[in-house]
C-alpha cells in the first residue's frame, strides 16, 4: 500500500489511432492512521507511564500495609502471651492472621486484628478483677466467637438465648468462666463437622434463686474431637484455665 503523504496523479487516455489526450491531474493525500500519529503515541506513552506509577504506588502501599500489620501482630502477640488465653488458640489465631497477610487479604486481616486486639485488651482488663458481671462476660464471649467464625469460615452458627427478665448487669461471676468451655465446644466438636452445619447454643436463665448458663453444640463430641485433633496425648489448656478461675 501507499505510505501516508501527498500524491500527484496524472491520467491520460488514447484513442484507436493512439492519439493521447491532454493530461488530467489529480492531487490527493493519504492520512497517517490514528494509531501511528505522534499525538496517539504521546498519550499512549503517558498512559503506560501512569499505569506503571499507579502499580508501583499500589505495591508500595500494600508493602507498607503488610509491614504495619505485621508490626501490630507482633505487638499483639506479646500482649496475648501476657494474658491467660489458651496457647493453642493464640498460636492458631496468629497463624490465621499470617495467612490472611500472605494471601493479600489485608482488609480482612485488619478487621480480624481489630477484633482480636479488643478481645485481648478485654481479657487483660478482666484478669485484674476477681469478678465481672454477666454482660461483660457475654461481650467478651461474642468477640471470641466472632473470631472463630472468621477462622472457621462460618462453619457453625451461634444462638444466644438470654432470658428477657434476666438482669445480666447484676449477676457476677469470675472472669473467663464461659470462654474456655465454648472454646472446647468449637475446637473439639464443631471444628471437625463435615456433613452438616454446626450449631452452638448459649442459654442464660434464672431458675429459682440460681443462675444457670448452658452451652450446647451438635459437634462430634469432645472425646472424638480430641482424638482427631492430635495423635499425641492431649492436654486441655482451656479447662486448666477454667479451673484456675474457679479456685
Amino acid at each position: 500500500g501507499l505510505h501516508p503523504g501527498l500524491y500527484h496523479y496524472e491520467i491520460q487516455s488514447a484513442n484507436e489511432d493512439f492519439v493521447w489526450s491532454d493530461s488530467t491531474y489529480l492531487n490527493f493525500e493519504i492520512l497517517t492512521p490514528w494509531w501511528e500519529t505522534y499525538t496517539f503515541l504521546f498519550f499512549l506513552a503517558i498512559a503506560f507511564v501512569s499505569i506503571i506509577l499507579v502499580a508501583h504506588k499500589i505495591r508500595t502501599r500494600r508493602i507498607r500495609q503488610e509491614s504495619e500489620l505485621k508490626a501490630k501482630v507482633n505487638k499483639l502477640e506479646k500482649m496475648a502471651l501476657q494474658s491467660q488465653m489458651n496457647p493453642h488458640f493464640i498460636s492458631n489465631v496468629f497463624s490465621s492472621l499470617q495467612y490472611m497477610i500472605n494471601t493479600n487479604k489485608l482488609i480482612l486481616a485488619e478487621e480480624y486484628l481489630t477484633d482480636l486486639s479488643a478481645l485481648i485488651r478485654r481479657i487483660l482488663e478482666n484478669s485484674r478483677k476477681t469478678e465481672v458481671n454477666l454482660k461483660q462476660e457475654l461481650d467478651l464471649l461474642k468477640l471470641y466467637i466472632n473470631l472463630e467464625l472468621v477462622r472457621y469460615e462460618n462453619k457453625f452458627e451461634v444462638t444466644f438465648n438470654i432470658e428477657n427478665d434476666l438482669n445480666i448487669e447484676s449477676i457476677t461471676i469470675p472472669p473467663m468462666m464461659l470462654q474456655p468451655i465454648v472454646e472446647n465446644a468449637i475446637t473439639h466438636g464443631l471444628h471437625h463437622l463435615e456433613n452438616r452445619k454446626g450449631k452452638l447454643i448459649l442459654t442464660a436463665e434464672q431458675i429459682e434463686n440460681k443462675f444457670k448458663f448452658t452451652i450446647e453444640d451438635n459437634g462430634i463430641g469432645r472425646k472424638k474431637g480430641i482424638e482427631l485433633s492430635s495423635s499425641k496425648p492431649h492436654k486441655s489448656f482451656a479447662l486448666d484455665i477454667l479451673k484456675e478461675r474457679i479456685i
